[in-house]
């Protein structure tokens, strides 16, 4: 093996570990929005918070939910703390914060 070779393979393995946290935040990202759209759907509708709150905890465990309303439309915000996967969160401890929001019309 060439000195070359031996500073490559670790850094290649570094940034191949941090693509693959990348896509796990992308992926919890794309995740919080579409909890977020769907509790905004179902609040609008008439569903009980509490109700959409036990279903999102179920799925998601540790995830806090805000909604509102006013003036016929519902708010709603989702925040869940998210640890990078695997050996990249040993080896860079970050705790990051996934949130997504969304606004759906009240059903009349």
């Amino acid at each position: 093996m060439t000195a070359e070779a031996a500073v490559v393979l670790p850094v290649l393995a570094l940034v191949t570990l941090l693509l693959a946290g990348l896509l796990a935040l992308l992926s919890a990202s794309i995740a919080a929005d579409e909890a977020a759209r769907s509790t905004a759907r179902e609040l609008a509708r008439g569903g009980s918070m509490e109700t959409v709150r036990q279903d999102l905890v179920r799925r998601w465990p540790g995830v806090e939910v805000d909604a509102r309303s006013d003036a016929g439309l519902v708010f709603v915000e989702v925040r869940r703390p998210l640890e990078w996967p695997g050996l990249l969160g040993r080896v860079a401890p970050i705790r990051e914060v996934v949130g997504a929001a969304a606004v759906a019309a009240e059903v009349r």
